[in-house]
């Protein structure tokens, strides 16, 4: 992994697309390490003096700091981020004031039971566009910074505080403007009308891996208010194995990471402990819909499905080409017998 958290920019979905070739796990496993990695490299650095596994010291407006544990989750939708928010330490006023078409990409909480630091990360398209971590401000306090091989070099940051929460984006990868204009707009805006606005941007649909690209893709087909799940190629893979022995698809996107170790100042992602908080996504009726439209569609290895269930006796499910091109809906009824 990169001991620095200086990293080009790079197009998201090809992050994802080199992902595929790994065994599930694996992929979970190095997307998270190299999704975390962004967060650094991008604005989402850390929150509260000795706050949980995150940790933050400032010297004039520069910072630096240290992480040890955190869990993240990966295209929060509404009710996720919404407990989020209502789990934290202090009232929070999320960023707004970005620009049209962002989406929230990713969240990250520390510590995880009544979080005191809360890490955000919007994407335009296929790329990262800026991250903020907004932290409680009561908890910071005069604690000496530890040597310097067990923390990240200070570096220039934004901050701005807004109520009783601090606000912290690195200065180098975010532009004065965009900022200026947050900064602005978060100080106007309250914790109902922010998390409003920033629930417009999460997920209305259980992306389980995939391409950037097709999951708004996907948010575009799913019926207001239905509960959908976007199934990209990788887990594809196990629906065949799934549906014939009736097991559910599980919901991996909710990871905790501890133990995460440093090396000169900067975090091991790669050689933290991870633990993935499982929880079933599609129900083996279904999967087995789902293997129906699969086996239907003729595109298992070109394709991601998105899979909502209409009514008690019918599931909908859509076959999204990667490569762009025209959607394909199926109508499969339920339930369905598992294959013998």
């Amino acid at each position: 992994m990169m001991d620095s958290i200086s990293v080009p920019k790079f197009s998201l979905d090809t992050l994802k697309r080199r992902s595929q070739a790994a065994h599930i796990h694996d992929t979970l496993r190095a997307s998270i390490a190299a999704a975390i990695l962004g967060l650094g490299a991008v604005g989402i650095v850390s929150a509260g003096i000795l706050m949980g596994g995150i940790h933050i010291w400032f010297a004039g407006n520069r910072a630096s700091w240290a992480i040890t544990s955190l869990q993240t989750i990966t295209d929060p939708t509404a009710q996720e981020l919404t407990a989020i928010v209502k789990s934290a330490s202090f009232p929070v006023v999320l960023p707004v004031g970005l620009p049209p078409g962002v989406r929230i990409m990713r969240v990250a909480i520390s510590p995880i039971d009544r979080p005191t630091s809360i890490t955000i990360e919007y994407r335009k398209g296929s790329e990262r566009l800026v991250g903020f971590t907004l932290f409680d401000t009561s908890a910071l306090g005069g604690v000496a910074p530890p040597p310097a091989s067990q923390r990240t070099p200070f570096v220039p940051v934004r901050r701005w505080t807004v109520g009783r929460e601090t606000v912290v984006v690195p200065a180098q990868y975010i532009a004065a403007a965009l900022a200026n204009t947050a900064e602005t707009a978060m100080k106007r805006s309250t914790p109902a009308l922010s998390l409003q606005q920033n629930i417009a941007w999460s997920s209305p649909v259980v992306v389980l891996g995939g391409f950037f690209s097709v999951a708004d893709r996907a948010a575009r087909l799913v019926p207001a208010g239905a509960a959908a799940v976007l199934i990209d190629r990788g887990h594809v893979r196990e629906i065949p194995s799934l549906a014939k022995t009736g097991r559910p698809l599980l919901d991996s996107r909710t990871v905790d990471l501890t133990h995460i170790p440093a090396v000169n100042g900067f975090p091991q992602y790669n050689r933290a402990k991870y633990h993935w908080l499982r929880t079933v996504a599609i129900g083996p009726d279904g999967v087995r819909a789902v293997a129906r439209a699969i086996g239907e569609s003729a595109c298992a290895t070109t394709c991601e499905f998105l899979y909502t269930k209409k009514n008690a006796s019918t599931a909908w499910v859509w076959a999204i080409p990667v490569g762009g091109g025209p959607v394909r809906k199926f109508v499969v009824p339920l339930p369905l017998r598992a294959a013998g």
